[in-house]
């Protein structure tokens, strides 16, 4: 914020958040990835206007798209496609795109396949959530509860997590919120390495993980779009 002196006394401004209209953000595509911290994503999921679906672009794992889901369907996919199947879908209908964070927007350029005109787009294009929601909470003086790091031991101010609490996202299951995504990826990883690929030879077990993670990614792409629609209805 900036600071304005008006007849001797000192008042702040509040800075205008990015301007998108109330009809932008409804129609806008709201994505996440899920992987292991170390490794390329497992798969890419996606949420626009109420349907939700998944690329999987980890190749050891593609026999898991024909595996049904309550909440939408996946497709074996790369991961540069995935991401350029985004791509298309936002330019040819005009939607914006958006993460919540950094990591996305690094994971895609990270990628060695994109043209030059598809990497400028991603830059441009791919929007970070996290600081809109952030100044949106400062300005409206909203608390967002502070919960577990994912990747490091100390509490995170500034969750997807918090944020969907704070706006009163309907409540999840703890099963299904960040910190179990990573050891259930492995998990199901190594089933199917020992069952040669075929995720229907997959024990119960590594099957309810595999669905657990997806129900995670669902409310993670669902809830930013709940997040955001919120903060530019307010």
């Amino acid at each position: 914020m900036s600071e304005v002196t008006t007849g001797g006394r000192n008042r702040r401004t509040r800075a205008a958040l990015p301007q998108f209209t109330r009809e932008q953000i409804r129609r806008a595509i709201y994505i996440d990835f899920e992987g292991t911290k170390v490794d390329l994503p497992s798969f890419l999921g996606w949420y626009c206007e109420g349907e939700w679906g998944f690329f999987i672009t980890e190749e050891g794992m593609h026999t898991a798209a024909s595996y049904p889901h309550a909440k939408g369907s996946g497709t074996a996919s790369t991961l540069t496609d995935a991401c350029r199947a985004v791509m298309h879908r936002a330019v040819r209908e005009r939607r914006p795109v958006m993460a919540w964070s950094t990591h996305e927007l690094t994971t895609i350029l990270a990628l060695d396949s994109w043209s030059t005109v598809e990497r400028d787009w991603w830059t441009k294009c791919l929007i970070n959530a996290l600081p809109i929601g952030k100044q949106w909470a400062r300005r409206n003086r909203v608390k967002v509860p502070v919960v577990e790091g994912q990747w490091a031991n100390r509490p995170n101010k500034w969750s997807l997590s918090g944020f969907r609490m704070a706006t009163a996202y309907p409540k999840i299951h703890a099963l299904h919120e960040p910190g179990h995504t990573a050891q259930r990826l492995r998990h199901v990883r190594q089933q199917l390495d020992k069952r040669g690929g075929d995720f229907s030879r997959l024990t119960r077990v590594a099957k309810g993980k595999w669905t657990k993670v997806l129900t995670h990614n669902y409310h993670d792409c669902a809830g930013l779009a709940h997040v955001m629609n919120v903060v530019y209805t307010l």
